[in-house]
């Protein structure tokens, strides 16, 4: 999260997802949960809009089965959120970061 949230845009911001254990729902459910504790303003609109322009290609790929769509899914995912923000003094301060609550609501 700490990649996404604090760092600037950059080719490894592509390829952050590779090296997670994890599945893309469950990375959009993190992000969903820790984008308002990080962005606020207008860097929290386009945080979110990222967010649902992936969850578009999520439904694309799911109903039409065009796996190639996951590359726009991890591109919003990944560079779509760090790219949304705009005030740069975000970067120095510290937040916790918290597990999505969905899951647990579920279980």
């Amino acid at each position: 999260m700490r990649e996404i949230f604090k760092t600037k845009v950059n080719k490894g911001t592509l390829e952050l997802y590779d090296t997670v254990d994890m599945e893309m729902d469950q990375i959009n459910l993190w992000l969903e949960e820790n984008i308002p504790m990080e962005y606020r303003g207008e860097d929290l609109a386009r945080a979110f809009e990222a967010l649902s322009r992936a969850d578009i290609f999520k439904g694309r790929i799911h109903r039409q089965q065009h796996w190639r769509f996951m590359v726009y899914e991890n591109f919003f995912l990944s560079a779509g959120v760090a790219a949304a923000k705009g005030n740069k003094n975000l970067v120095d301060r510290f937040t916790k970061y918290n597990p999505p609550k969905r899951i647990l609501k579920i279980g």
